[in-house]
């Protein structure tokens, strides 16, 4: 894509969250970090930044998206939190992206970055049997 159409917005950011999925949280800083789109690389900052360990950046990158685009990226909070594991924050953005219909909340679907939350409650079901 980046070869085809370099202007094309979230192309930087999105190929960034592949190479995270992919194991290389280096290179999907490095990628990110490039994004033109504002919006777009505020969503993907604070994950990037914790893979690599940053975390004091990545909490000061959370902050600001969520001061700049809570209402509009409630989803994406929510993903923020979810691949910290910190799964009762993400319950709670996740609800209020329902409320606000937030209209990315179809990209749950298949999102690697909410993976910690299903195994939590696929262990759960499995121990209580």
């Amino acid at each position: 894509m980046l070869e085809l159409a370099p202007e094309f917005l979230g192309a930087h950011a999105y190929l960034g969250k592949t190479l995270l999925a992919a194991g290389k949280p280096e290179a999907a800083l490095a990628m990110v970090q490039q994004e033109d789109d504002e919006a777009t690389r505020s969503i993907y900052l604070p994950v990037v930044l914790q893979a690599v360990g940053r975390n004091v950046e990545a909490e000061e990158a959370l902050r600001a998206l969520i001061a700049q685009w809570a209402d509009e990226s409630t989803f994406y909070v929510a993903q923020v939190y979810a691949h910290r594991g910190d799964h009762d924050l993400a319950m709670q953005w996740l609800e209020r992206a329902y409320q606000l219909q937030d209209q990315w909340l179809f990209e749950i679907l298949g999102e690697h970055l909410f993976k910690s939350m299903a195994n939590a409650r696929a262990s759960r079901r499995f121990c209580a049997r």
